[in-house]
Formats: C-alpha cells, structure tokens, sequence
C-alpha cells in the first residue's frame, strides 16, 4: 500500500485550518472504515430477514466477526490491528538545547502497545521520556515523559490477536484454599497483583556483558554496560497511570556538543533515576474503571 491509500492530500497540505497539533479532531481525515476501505456493515455479522439467524458477510472470516462483534464500537481498529508502535526514550535535553536530537542507543524502543481513550474509542498510544541531567553534582537531574495516541504502521490481519493479550482471568489453584492464579495480560496482572505496571526498566550488568555476535572476531563484540528495557506486550493506561506506571530514566554521560551516531550497545548512557519528575497526557484520556473492570474475569475463547 502506498501513504495516499489512507492518507488524505489534506492531512498533507492542510484543509484551511491552522491546527495546534495533528491530535486536534479534524487534523488526521485517515480511517480504517471511511469510504472505498472497510465498511463497518461489512465486518459485523449479517441477521438475515425472516430467519433470525446471523451469517456471514461474504469473504469476511468468522474469527474476526467473533472479535468485531464486542468491539467494534468501543474499540478503534488499531487496538488490535496494530502490532507495535515505536518510541524514542530518555531524549537528552542537555543535547537538545545545543542542537543534538540524541536518545538512548538512538534506536526507537518498540515491542508493546499502550492502550487508551481518544475520541470515545481506545486507541493505541506510545510515550516519549526525555532526562535533564547528568553525572555533575551542580546540576538537578529531572525526568519526564508524555503519554499521547499514536498509531504505528505495523498493520497485522489480526490473526495473531488473543483474548489474553489484552484480558486476564482469575484462576483458582487446585488444592490451595483460597489461593489463585492471574492469567493473561501481563501488565493488568501486575496492576491488580502490586498496583503498578512496569513500563520500562533499566537492567545492571556488572561485569559488562560481550555480546559475541556469533562470529570469531573479538573486534565485533560488543561491551554493553546495563540496558534500558523497552516495555513489553499490551500495556492499558490505568486510571491512576500517574502512580502506577513505572519508569526508569538513563542520561547521555558524555559532552552534549558530542556528535550524534548510532549507539546500538549504550555504553555512553548510565542510569539516572526511577520515577518520573513531570508527566503530561496531552491529548486523550486513561482507561476508566469500569474498562479496566471488563477487562478481568472475561471468559475467554483459547
């Protein structure tokens, strides 16, 4: 597929409207159901007059009625249909005030999906960490990040999706009373288990780790001092996401004038901090209560 499949020339050279943000209602005309795509008529089971029985749109999968069914009005199609979206972590602002856009490993974090409410559907959202601060006593170390929609290009036909990516089950153990087990979705199992969702973590290494690239020549192994862990998975944006979201922030231990190139092993970054100083949720909303309470004890189809 080509950008204009899905993109309108508007989104491109502006509709007459000066927007503040491409998150303002009415900046991106792109949908998975407008006219000439996916007809929502189509993706939902068909009540043929008479007979009262449902069937099957033609060429539509029985599967993915089953999924559109429940959620198609209160799910926006990249919830599920978006495999990943992407982030860049800990942006070094003591670089970007001298003009050096640099970020951990300089490699955009990808591998998960936050999940929350745009526009009365839920929507697929991404973060931005950025650090003030570095290995000098005098300076005040300060971490940040946003939460915002985002949607990520990484379009799947859903036959890889799951209930338990997104839902848990409470499954009680057999021969210990009173005891349970949490299924599923792993940053939900955590929130309900501890009240927190680890988004991102730094990892230690000492000694450094050789990543030995599977090769004999000792010039292409790499030294890694610690790395910062990309959240991982289907991560739901809790109502007290404030709290409950855990990050850890590295900073950029060399000259911020330094120039800028592909660091794929990080040994120029260290630890900071954990905790953020200063979040922002621009656009959009947290899930609510009652979705995360639709989330647990769904009886789910394997």
């Amino acid at each position: 597929m080509d950008c204009m499949d899905c993109h309108h020339k508007e989104e491109m050279h502006g509709d007459g409207t000066a927007y503040e943000s491409m998150q303002e209602p009415g900046a991106l005309k792109v949908s998975c159901t407008q006219a000439g795509c996916h007809k929502t008529e189509d993706l939902l089971p068909v009540v043929r007059p008479g007979k009262g029985k449902k069937s099957t749109p033609v060429e539509v999968n029985e599967r993915a009625l089953s999924f559109h069914q429940p959620h198609l009005a209160t799910l926006d199609c990249s919830a599920c249909h978006v495999q990943t979206v992407v982030a860049c972590d800990s942006c070094h602002f003591d670089s970007e005030v001298v003009g050096k856009k640099r970020f951990y490993r300089q490699i955009p974090q990808s591998g998960f999906k936050f999940l929350m409410n745009k526009d009365g559907k839920v929507k697929t959202a991404t973060y931005q960490a950025l650090t003030w601060g570095s290995s000098d006593p005098n300076i005040d170390d300060v971490s940040f990040y946003v939460l915002e929609p985002f949607s990520g290009h990484t379009i799947s036909d859903g036959t890889n999706v799951e209930c338990v990516d997104c839902h848990v089950q409470i499954v009680p153990v057999k021969g210990k009373r009173g005891g349970k087990v949490i299924e599923g979705n792993a940053a939900l199992a955590s929130y309900l288990t501890n009240g927190t969702i680890t988004a991102n973590k730094w990892v230690p290494e000492e000694p450094p780790i050789i990543d030995t690239k599977n090769d004999d020549d000792p010039a292409n192994d790499d030294v890694i001092w610690g790395r910062l862990l990309a959240p991982q998975g289907v991560i739901p944006v809790v109502p007290d996401w404030e709290e409950a979201l855990q990050f850890d922030f590295v900073y950029w231990t060399k000259d911020p004038n330094a120039t800028v190139v592909r660091d794929s092993t990080g040994a120029n970054w260290n630890f900071l901090k954990s905790g953020a100083d200063l979040t922002h949720m621009p656009y959009g909303e947290p899930l609510t209560e009652d979705q995360i309470d639709r989330l647990v004890n769904t009886k789910l189809k394997q």
